[in-house]
């Protein structure tokens, strides 16, 4: 029984060492969906607790110092999506290499 227990822990050890891509990718996988799941809440949970704050008794100067801190998150926020719907978008042959783009350049 003792042999059978020695022989499986050194097979997990060896598929390890050996280093098992599949199964190294499935947990880096999962770990970033736990920790982008977590993040996410975390966020929502934070727009609710400004949003209310907002709502129920901020002076315009906190509205404005706080927009100050935010504009730039909101605007790299912006650009992320626009850049991840323009990759949704490219069809196949809507771009061009770099050897094509000057071989377009200098025949212009």
């Amino acid at each position: 029984m003792v042999a059978k227990a020695t022989l499986k822990h050194f097979t997990v050890a060896e598929r390890f060492s050996k280093g098992d891509a599949a199964r190294t990718r499935s947990i880096d996988n999962n770990y970033r969906f736990l920790v982008m799941d977590f993040t996410r809440r975390r966020l929502r949970r934070l727009n609710d607790q400004i949003f209310e704050y907002i709502e129920e008794s901020c002076p315009e100067e906190d509205v404005e110092k706080a927009w100050k801190v935010m504009q730039s998150l909101y605007y790299d926020l912006y650009m992320l999506r626009a850049i991840r719907e323009a990759k949704e978008a490219v069809q196949p042959g809507d771009t061009m290499l770099y050897e094509e783009a000057l071989r377009v350049y200098r025949s212009l």
